[in-house]
């Protein structure tokens, strides 16, 4: 069976969001139905984890096509980095392309991963 990829946006990175999804993410069964990746900010996962005591890896991409969904790495795509200012934030420039249709983070949507059959 071919994984799909899927978009896991994190929420707020100060709300609980992020602690529920790398949580999530310690379930081997998730890896087997699908190759996730996180949508959102790198300091609000390293903490998640960090809170969290668990043991995951996080993984730094820059598509969804780069995610091959190896259990015990979180695969994330950093929405946010400092500008050259160091106070401003800003969203970068991300698309990636799925089946023909191309998206943007405008299109990506919370998914809830189901671990019923």
């Amino acid at each position: 069976m071919e994984r799909k990829r899927i978009a896991i946006t994190m929420g707020d990175p100060g709300g609980i969001g992020p602690e529920i999804v790398v949580k999530a993410l310690t379930e081997r069964s998730v890896y087997e139905r699908c190759i996730p990746v996180v949508i959102g900010d790198y300091e609000a996962l390293k903490d998640a984890v960090r809170f969290s005591g668990i043991s995951s890896v996080l993984r730094e991409i820059q598509s969804m096509e780069e995610a091959v969904g190896e259990f015990g790495q979180i695969e994330y795509i950093n929405l946010y980095t400092e500008s050259d200012s160091d106070s401003d934030i800003v969203i970068t420039d991300m698309t990636f392309e799925d089946e023909g249709e191309q998206y943007t983070p405008e299109h990506l949507l919370p998914y809830v991963i189901s671990m019923e059959g």
